[in-house]
Order: C-alpha cells, then structure tokens, then sequence
C-alpha cells in the first residue's frame, strides 16, 4: 500500500494536523518566525505576509485563516504547508546544492506517491514540449534554470525554492521529468510536506498553461 501523505489526512472531515499546525504558529514568537520564514508581521492586525509563488498571502492569526492576494481564503493544501514553514523554518542560507527528493529520510518509502502525484503529471504536460514549462512558470513568478531542455526556479517560499526540469524524449528515450531541492530543505521541511508540495507546484504549473 502507497504511503498516506498528510493531505489526506487534512480533509475537511479531519482538521486535526492543521489545527496542530495553528498551535504550533501562536506558540511561535512572530519575531522568530519572521527571522527564520522572511515573513513580515503586523503585530496591530495579528497577521503575518509570505510571499508564495512570489505573490504576497497573509496569515491571520485572529481568524485562524490564510488568505491569498485574491483576498479569499487559500484552498487546501497550501494552508498547512504555510503553517509549517512559518513555524519550523530557521534563518538558514541557501547551499546552492541541489539533491532529490529520494536524498530526503523517507524518500524512498514515499516516492511511489511522490512520482504519481508530482514527478509523473509534470513529465505528461510538459515532456512533448518543454518550452511550454517556461511560459507556464511566468504565472508562479518562477525563472529559468539551466538543466535539462527546460527547467524553471520556482518560489514557493523565500526559504524554499523549487527546481522543476523537464527532459524531451525522441525515438530511443521517453521524455521525463524531475523536481529538485536546495540541500537545506532537509532543515527546514518534512519530507511528507516536501511531497505535497512538490505536487501543488506541479498542479499550479499545468493549469497555468491550456
């Protein structure tokens, strides 16, 4: 049997793992969590800013809501994953060293649900055309990187770039696909949550483009 991850278990039927996931924030001094997410605080109104996906979303501590640059209130599963970067994320640079999700402890056990929902839906949309994954990633505030045929930074958090490549296929070799990390993700984020994120940036990604 796949592995669960922790957005199944964080249905609306189950708010246990996001109500954890609010303590953990308020026992969290905002100046701490601000130093270790690049957050910002307001201490009048109680909530924090985040950029995600290079766009300003706001945490409100009050009503216990997170709510997007739309205003409304974000949808599942980006509101856990802000509350855990928020609350768990440390004042770490970037190493410039990039690994695989398998590199992570549990990778293995988890990549079979990883690859479904993360690696696999990207290598289909974007494997037959890679310059599609650039035009695509202009919506995430994303940039182009250097591997593969094409391949994009993606700012989910200021902490936590994601590094989506794409690989054309020919005659010989099926085109394929891959989502890398700077190395101090194995500090800042649970590999469960590593895996629901890849595959929120991956669905992001391949509804931007028709």
């Amino acid at each position: 049997m796949e592995p669960t991850l922790f957005s199944e278990r964080t249905g609306s039927s189950d708010g246990t793992a996001l109500e954890l996931a609010w303590k953990r924030l308020l026992d969290k001094e905002p100046a701490q969590a601000c130093a270790g997410s690049l957050a910002s605080f307001d201490g009048n109104k109680r909530e924090f800013a985040l950029a995600v996906l290079g766009k300003e979303h706001l945490v409100d501590l009050e009503g216990r809501k997170v709510l997007g640059p739309d205003g409304k209130e974000a949808a599942p599963p980006l509101p856990i994953l802000v509350l855990h970067y928020l609350a768990a994320t440390t004042p770490l640079p970037l190493s410039g060293e990039l690994i695989s999700f398998r590199e992570l402890e549990g990778g293995e056990l988890y990549y079979a649900a990883y690859e479904g929902r993360a690696i696999r839906p990207l290598r289909d949309k974007f494997g037959a055309d890679p310059t599609l994954l650039l035009k695509a990633g202009e919506a995430l505030g994303a940039k182009p990187f250097r591997l593969g045929h094409a391949s994009l930074e993606v700012p989910l958090f200021p902490r936590i770039p994601v590094f989506v490549v794409v690989w054309a296929g020919d005659d010989e070799v099926p085109s394929s696909a891959n989502v890398l990390y700077d190395s101090t993700i194995r500090h800042q984020m649970h590999t469960e949550d590593v895996a629901v994120a890849a595959s929120f940036v991956a669905s992001k990604l391949r509804k931007s483009v028709p």
